[in-house]
């Protein structure tokens, strides 16, 4: 991919998009937003990574609409790990932390606060 080509494209399985990618979705091809294709790849990596170490989807659509997601859509991701005590506690308070900070720095709702690549 070119740097810094922005897109408008729709691809990718709907449990790993982006949210800027899902709002593209009700929009028509002329009304479409453009994004950083780079920047969802990384939402994409937080949500597998999640799926990956807690063997559950952290959500099912990045959307408000979603209520597992509406947590990380209002930064309120003291609510968002509530629901995970008790496979949190199967690590260390320090990795605990890691964990958190890492998976909510990848699947930020806004793009701009998300890790990158670069």
């Amino acid at each position: 991919m070119e740097k810094n080509k922005l897109l408008t494209s729709i691809k990718g399985t709907e449990y790993y998009m982006a949210p800027e990618i899902i709002w593209n979705e009700k929009n028509s091809v002329e009304t479409r937003q453009t994004y950083d294709g780079k920047c969802a790849d990384i939402f994409s990596l937080g949500v597998l990574l999640f799926t990956l170490i807690f063997n559950q989807q952290p959500f099912k659509k990045a959307s408000p609409g979603d209520y597992s997601y509406r947590n990380i859509y209002n930064s309120n991701f003291e609510a968002f790990w509530a629901k995970l005590n008790n496979k949190l506690s199967t690590f260390s308070l320090e990795d605990q932390n890691d964990i958190k900070q890492l998976i909510e720095c990848l699947i930020a709702h806004d793009p701009a606060k998300r890790y990158t690549i670069d």
